[in-house]
């Protein structure tokens, strides 16, 4: 289920390291420092950075969406009994290893969710979060090629950024309140067979949150 990475992305022979797993550790190296500074230009500093993220911070944050969705996925392909699981299981297994997967670094999560609440920077916002929603309908098994295949993901976005929302202000042992929250946006709102009656409802919420990004 992981990615794979494309043919720049095979191990050089001087270095023994491929270009994602440079840039995987530049990140890590960076996320650890956008409490205090964002996400900038800064955080690349390097001659090595500069040349993998040529566009900077952008970038950075482009890969840091990347990384999470790749992580999400590895994790849930190493959980026993996940294929055997209902799509709605599956979906909310997915949803919440990809925030398990981001809990030590909240403050680079939500450093991203104030990059993406400019208004020049919403579409990439946009962009990676559909990329994320279809990585956890694909993993749930998804074969949806009519509009369904869209709604679905509407209405998932709507989910995980409303989930994503609440996790950053949870305070509780282990997040045990975000997934709480999780499955009741699940049983609410991801009512599978229902699924199309809730389509103009789902963009309603997503257009929603993206305004509460906004001006925040």
């Amino acid at each position: 289920m992981p990615k794979k990475p494309s043919e720049k992305m095979k191990k050089s022979r001087s270095t023994g390291k491929t270009p994602l797993e440079k840039m995987d550790k530049i990140l890590l190296a960076a996320m650890s420092r956008t409490e205090k500074t964002g996400w900038s230009d800064e955080l690349l500093a390097s001659k090595e950075a500069a040349e993998l993220f040529p566009d900077g911070a952008a970038g950075l944050v482009r890969h840091f969406h990347d990384w999470a969705d790749r992580k999400m996925l590895e994790k849930i392909s190493k959980t026993k009994g996940f294929r055997s699981l209902k799509i709605r299981e599956k979906i909310a297994a997915a949803a919440r290893a990809r925030l398990e997967e981001l809990a030590p670094f909240k403050p680079a999560a939500e450093a991203a969710l104030a990059w993406h609440a400019r208004p020049w920077h919403a579409a990439s916002g946009l962009k990676a979060l559909y990329a994320t929603v279809d990585e956890i309908w694909k993993a749930a098994g998804d074969t949806a090629t009519d509009y369904n295949f869209y709604t679905k993901r509407g209405l998932l976005a709507g989910v995980y950024s409303a989930t994503l929302l609440f996790w950053l202000n949870d305070k509780s042992e282990n997040h045990t309140a975000t997934w709480d929250f999780l499955a009741r946006r699940i049983d609410n709102v991801l009512s599978l067979g229902k699924i199309t009656g809730k389509a103009k409802t789902a963009a309603q919420n997503a257009s929603a949150i993206l305004r509460r990004r906004k001006a925040a």
